[in-house]
């Protein structure tokens, strides 16, 4: 919530540690998590990039994954290595589309990582 973002929707990995991580994201925005098998074993780039809302909605959109595939998948979106360490544990990479969505227009507007203890 600090970033200023607020997520319509949460999708989730069916996996047990990432839909217990999207039902912690899901109660501190009020909306429900949605388990998504593209972000799962079968992780389907494409699918997910379906899932993204058009720019021009003012939507925003949570993806629950594993690593290294999401990190990958946010550097296509970009289209430039945004995250040469990859994406590390409970991490989220905010990328955000102004023309269109599609591997390549995304923008990358920040990493957002938990504090550690």
């Amino acid at each position: 919530q600090s970033l200023g973002i607020r997520p319509k929707r949460i999708l989730t990995s069916p996996l047990l540690r990432a839909r217990q991580t999207a039902e912690i994201i899901a109660a501190v925005f009020g909306v429900s998590a949605e388990e998504e098998p593209a972000l799962g074993y079968q992780f389907d780039a494409m699918v997910l990039l379906a899932r993204i809302p058009d720019p021009g909605e003012n939507s925003s959109i949570v993806f629950v994954g594993h690593a290294p595939t999401l990190g990958k998948f946010a550097v296509e979106l970009v289209g430039k290595n945004i995250l040469p360490e990859g994406l590390a544990k409970s991490s989220a990479a905010i990328v955000r589309f102004e023309k269109k969505v599609a591997f390549g227009e995304g923008i990358f507007a920040g990493l957002h990582a938990p504090p550690i203890d």
